[in-house]
């Protein structure tokens, strides 16, 4: 029997997007979500996970939007000159790769959003990142090592190259090389991950359809699902007003869709889907 955790990420970031992931717990198959310790409606987001506690809560390790919760002085090198992170992965990456951000920065600030979730009461199940950040070379280490360090022992493992397929319909979709560049950064991981005895998924399906999700891109992803654990990652949310969301945190591009993706996460077809294929959903604290 297959085994399929389904997460949404970006818990905390608003009341619209906390709202949108808990209607999609409690009412269509949403077993997982992973909230955000430095946006500001982290603390209503631990207070809806502690009212539903079949949810499964990791963390969202984040050093690319809003304000970090560490002291600026300390982790300098990954703020601009108005205290923000860089709100762009592509100026991350860039500043990273040329070692102009130090990894003790990223180390520290990323403890310190995994302290804050333990300190508000809850057990988080697992790490995964904004924007994959963790997956990077020479991050996703760290990380690993923090699962450990904190007992956390799991870890989101990218690798979706069986179920994003560069076809002559999607040949010029940037999404699909995405998809494959952080399964790659993953997999180059995969033994050090093992070595340590964190667990992990073994494929993953999300990024390829991230702001076009619909429910004919999904029934394939669950057609193939053969034996062994998936996760497949979402962003459903309700419709978001302006004063929801955190200016500092930027836009997220997917907020136009993600009452969509909450519609399909209800939907009647999706869920025959799963019980006609008899795919067990489960959250991290499950493997």
């Amino acid at each position: 029997m297959s085994r399929l955790i389904i997460n949404a990420d970006d818990f905390g970031y608003s009341d619209a997007v906390n709202q949108g992931i808990i209607k999609a717990h409690r009412e269509g198959i949403l077993t997982s979500a992973t909230i955000m310790a430095n946006m500001p409606h982290f603390q209503a987001a631990v207070s809806l996970a502690k009212q539903h506690p079949d949810l499964g809560v990791g963390i969202h390790l984040n050093v690319l939007r809003g304000r970090p919760l560490s002291p600026p002085r300390d982790i300098y090198s990954l703020l601009q000159r108005d205290g923000l992170f860089f709100n762009s992965i592509s100026t991350f990456a860039a500043k990273f790769f040329s070692r102009q951000i130090k990894p003790t920065h990223i180390l520290q600030e990323y403890r310190r959003q995994i302290e804050s979730v333990f300190e508000s009461g809850l057990k988080p199940t697992h790490l995964d990142s904004e924007k994959h950040q963790h997956t990077l070379p020479g991050i996703f280490p760290l990380v690993i090592e923090l699962a450990k360090l904190y007992g956390i022992g799991k870890v989101r493992y990218v690798d979706e190259r069986p179920f994003a397929m560069p076809t002559a319909r999607n040949l010029f979709d940037p999404k699909i090389y995405k998809a494959w560049l952080i399964s790659l950064f993953s997999t180059l991981q995969k033994k050090k991950i093992r070595r340590k005895n964190v667990r992990h998924v073994d494929a993953f399906f999300g990024i390829s359809i991230t702001g076009k999700m619909y429910l004919n891109a999904i029934l394939p992803f669950l057609e193939k699902m053969d034996g062994g654990t998936y996760e497949f990652m979402c962003h459903p949310g309700l419709p978001e007003m302006p004063s929801d969301a955190d200016s500092n945190a930027g836009k997220f591009y997917i907020t136009r869709t993600r009452p969509l993706e909450l519609e399909i996460l209800l939907s009647k077809e999706l869920k025959t889907a799963i019980q006609r294929k008899q795919i067990r959903l489960i959250h991290y604290g499950d493997l």
